[in-house]
């Protein structure tokens, strides 16, 4: 029965044919109004529904593509861009870091690691339209008895660069995200979404850690172009990338990579995964999963956040499920790169770089009310889950059938959706 549903549900959707997409829209890098996604514009959408065990049942859909922005517009406009448009307010739990290299200023100028690794025209995320959808961040994390390293996010280490590999033509490029270790703290990269009452979600991203050559303090002497795209070179052990839903450190939903692991082993979890009074992982809380695509290649990586189950998937396979502390309230979208120096990180050597480099990033959502669901994200992410489980450790999954539609509490409520359309991973 569920799969004659899907198959005519497929096929009602490719006879449809109606003009206009009021809630679907790619971000294009070379405008600032952005466009329906040509891949989804041939019919009206009611919702976006996506494969796998469920649909799930979604009202809306975002998809940034980081792969063709015009680095030469950017980078002349970037003297233009006003520090205020583009840069989020300090939280009470956070302050604005000195490792920013007068980021704070009205006008940001790429730093010389930049240049030296990636040429002069790379530019940072904060001086694009991407801006006004994530917000790269500025705060810093001092030092704890877990964490040694002091931690500081720089909006200078999210920029864009153009693809040494050409992969999707002579202009192509992506995002970067960069962590380097200095002599007295890291210096980290996290952006996080405008959006920020998302309820429930499916989100893929699809992204490489990549390396370089570890970069002295004394950067007059140092050759550029030693950025390493191959999969078969791993960068230094040390750091880790964080792609996660976040509303607080109970409520939170992640895909988490250890640069200390095998590039074939990633984390997935629902916080809380550790309990302090036990000092031990909480059974069915996490794992570690093994993926056929090393992180150190390119793949598209997913969380899907339904109400009744918490999924995760690389290159569409799916990996691990869980109904573990499902979240239950508003939430943004937060993908970072970082090191503290703590057991869970593990500590890079001075002057190492680790990057994490990003192709697009596609979300089909829901929103809802601060007063259905509870308020948004509460401070910033912890970065300091106090993580037992070894690199080994794996769990057996089960994953129960079933077509559910609608009925998740956010704005698809009570709402019909009589022209569905699929979100696949297309963009590769």
């Amino acid at each position: 029965m569920k799969a004659y549903f899907l198959s005519l549900l497929q096929f009602l959707i490719q006879q449809s044919f109606v003009i206009g997409l009021p809630s679907s829209r790619t971000i294009s890098p070379s405008s600032t109004a952005p466009k329906p996604n040509p891949s989804l514009n041939k019919r009206h959408c009611d919702c976006y529904l996506v494969n796998g065990p469920d649909p799930g049942y979604f009202q809306r859909y975002e998809f940034y593509d980081f792969r063709y922005v015009p680095l030469e517009k950017y980078h002349d406009q970037a003297h233009s861009i006003s520090n205020h448009t583009i840069l989020p307010h300090p939280t009470p739990s956070s302050s604005p870091s000195k490792d920013i290299e007068d980021g704070l200023n009205p006008i940001d100028q790429l730093d010389n690691t930049t240049r030296l690794l990636f040429g002069e025209d790379a530019v940072e995320l904060a001086h694009t339209p991407f801006a006004r959808f994530w917000k790269p961040q500025y705060w810093r994390r001092p030092i704890s008895a877990i964490a040694p390293i002091e931690m500081k996010n720089s909006i200078h280490n999210v920029f864009f660069v153009r693809d040494p590999e050409r992969l999707h033509g002579p202009n192509s490029t992506f995002l970067v995200l960069r962590t380097t270790r200095r002599k007295d703290y890291v210096s980290a990269a996290e952006i996080e979404s405008t959006i920020q009452n998302l309820y429930h979600s499916s989100v893929r991203i699809r992204l490489r850690i990549f390396a370089a050559e570890p970069v002295p303090e004394d950067e007059e002497h140092y050759p550029a172009g030693n950025i390493t795209l191959s999969d078969k070179i791993l960068p230094p052990r040390g750091a880790c990338a964080g792609i996660f839903t976040y509303n607080s450190a109970i409520c939170e939903s992640d895909i988490e990579i250890l640069t200390a692991d095998p590039p074939n082993h990633i984390h997935y979890a629902n916080q809380p995964d550790y309990d302090p009074i036990t000092d031990e992982s909480i059974p069915g809380a996490s794992v570690v999963a093994h993926i056929t695509a090393p992180w150190t290649s390119w793949a598209s990586h997913r969380i899907d956040w339904l109400p009744w189950v918490s999924r995760w998937y690389q290159n569409d396979e799916l990996l691990h499920a869980t109904r573990y502390s499902i979240p239950d309230k508003l939430s943004m979208l937060v993908v970072n790169l970082w090191s503290d120096g703590g057991v869970w990180t593990g500590d890079l050597k001075v002057g190492e770089n680790v990057f994490l480099g990003i192709e697009w990033i596609e979300i089909a959502y829901n929103i809802s009310s601060k007063g259905l669901h509870g308020g948004g994200p509460v401070g910033k992410p912890d970065q300091r889950h106090t993580h037992l489980h070894s690199v080994a450790q794996t769990r057996e999954m089960s994953v129960r059938s079933g077509v559910r539609i609608g009925g998740d509490g956010g704005d698809g409520e009570e709402k019909s959706c009589r022209r569905p359309c699929w979100v696949d991973d297309f963009h590769q």
